[in-house]
């Protein structure tokens, strides 16, 4: 079976690419369009082999998934990848500070995620 990656974001264009995208390589995709349905995933069924997390949505930002997942002894294994338009500096060192594994800039570049993912899956 393959491995199952969560990826979190509120725009489902993007969700609909990127589960494209893993699927070409067989990963087995969960998406979740804000924080708060993200962390509900985490708790239902199988934890995910990985998570790629948009920083910017409503309910619950990306930061604050982060910082719940690595608090979490169940979760805090799991590579996170952020994932976001955001360029500045501050949230890449938010992100790093937080315990995030990798920091991918949109737009969506799909040998870019397709590498990161398979670098923090080994």
């Amino acid at each position: 079976m393959s491995e199952m990656i969560l990826v979190v974001d509120d725009n489902e264009d993007t969700l609909k690419i990127i589960k494209k995208i893993l699927a070409t390589e067989s990963y087995q995709v969960k998406t979740a369009a804000d924080g708060q349905e993200a962390l509900k995933r985490l708790k239902e069924d199988d934890s995910p082999a990985l998570v790629l997390l948009d920083i910017m949505m409503p309910k619950v930002n990306g930061f604050e998934v982060c910082r719940t997942i690595r608090s979490n002894p169940r979760f805090n294994h799991i590579p996170i990848l952020i994932l976001s338009a955001t360029i500045d500096s501050a949230a890449r060192q938010q992100a790093s500070a937080l315990g995030a594994n990798d920091y991918l800039l949109k737009p969506i570049v799909p040998s870019d995620i397709l590498r990161k993912v398979k670098d923090h899956l080994l």
